[in-house]
């Protein structure tokens, strides 16, 4: 399993939110800093997401993000607000590695598809997720609406679609430190041959090792992306490094 550093932005600061709430915004420090200290650790990977562009639907740090996604050595994969070819080419027409794509993915699938074919390999379904009684229902448009969609609806549009690498976040979880949705991405990989990034809940390096043991029809967990556990110090990332490679 591949550990994946998060950068959240927020009018250029490295922040989160709780549960996808743009009310609580924790701040930690200005994006040069947080990823000057991400890039002390040797990481070879990173994953951004730019939270004002997913509110209006555009990038918008996009010389924050670029800063620090063209760096040499690094892989980066970004998202946030990506529902145009045009957004997507000021990210992959630059080096950049991958283009997260959500809203889209479920609201215009006709776009989606021919991102894919036009970057085969390089675009990331990010589907957001939240229970609604014993359905798990997506969430759009950075997390502010629900769609009429399920997960695994979702992930069989995704493949039709031509991508294979999906970006899977509870959204109770995300921020919480309760621990990830094993038992989701379980049911994921039971039914589907994809490569699944795990995203919510990760608060400890134990939560980490349940990801990397979650294996189901010879099927693991590709990667999982950590965001406030290591900016808040609850992760020692020398040691998680030495254990899951960036």
């Amino acid at each position: 399993m591949k550990l994946i550093p998060a950068i959240d932005i927020i009018n250029g600061r490295c922040v989160r939110l709780v549960q996808g709430d743009y009310d609580s915004v924790i701040d930690y420090q200005d994006v040069d800093s947080a990823v000057d200290h991400l890039f002390g650790f040797g990481i070879n990977s990173i994953h951004i997401v730019d939270l004002d562009a997913a509110k209006v639907g555009y990038p918008v740090n996009v010389e924050s993000i670029e800063k620090v996604a063209t760096r040499a050595g690094v892989e980066a994969q970004v998202g946030g607000g990506i529902r145009s070819l045009e957004s997507a080419q000021t990210y992959l027409d630059k080096g950049i590695a991958r283009v997260i794509v959500g809203t889209s993915v479920v609201n215009d699938r006709e776009f989606f598809t021919s991102l894919n074919k036009e970057y085969p390999g390089r675009v990331i379904a990010s589907l957001d997720y939240r229970r609604v009684g014993r359905a798990l229902m997506v969430a759009t448009h950075g997390w502010q609406e629900s769609s009429e969609i399920e997960l695994f609806r979702a992930i069989e549009d995704s493949l039709e679609s031509g991508c294979t690498r999906i970006l899977a976040t509870d959204i109770s979880k995300d921020g919480t430190f309760k621990g990830p949705d094993t038992r989701t991405y379980s049911a994921i990989l039971e039914r589907f041959d994809v490569e699944l990034i795990a995203s919510g809940g990760v608060g400890s390096l134990d939560d980490l090792q349940d990801l990397s043991e979650v294996e189901v029809a010879n099927r693991t967990i590709f990667g999982a992306v950590v965001g406030r556990a290591i900016h808040d110090g609850r992760i020692d990332l020398e040691e998680a490094l030495s254990k899951w490679k960036s």
